[in-house]
């Protein structure tokens, strides 16, 4: 029906609708980047690391240079000592592919979402 014959209540029922669908839509990319904030997170040695690309990117280039362990700052500002490097890359690398795929399939979900209840869901 065009909406030159819906009545005031009617399209003000759609608009809240609509608004109650966008913010929903918000809420939820927001939980979604926090779900893969916290996914990111890796423990090694007592230590806590948000793997990022420059944390890979530096692993990588000491791994190549064939520095074998070595001492890494942790977020919270504490030494670490890593023993094996090349398998804390290897480990780091598979976090953040793992939590960025599943960052990807939730994302495209969100995005296909037409309604309220299947943005939740």
């Amino acid at each position: 029906m065009p909406s030159y014959f819906m009545s005031d209540d009617d399209r003000l029922t759609k608009a809240l609708a609509y608004a109650n669908y966008k913010a929903t839509l918000v809420q939820q990319r927001e939980n979604l980047k926090l779900r893969y904030a916290n996914s990111l997170l890796y423990a090694q040695s007592g230590g806590l690391f948000t793997v990022s690309p420059s944390l890979l990117a530096m692993t990588d280039l000491l791994v190549r240079q064939q520095v074998y362990s070595t001492v890494l700052i942790d977020d919270k500002g504490m030494p670490v000592q890593i023993d094996d490097l090349a398998q804390f890359l290897e480990a780091i690398l598979s976090v953040y592919a793992e939590a960025s795929n599943e960052y990807l399939l939730a994302w495209n979900e969100l995005r296909r979402a037409r309604s309220v209840e299947a943005a939740v869901s």
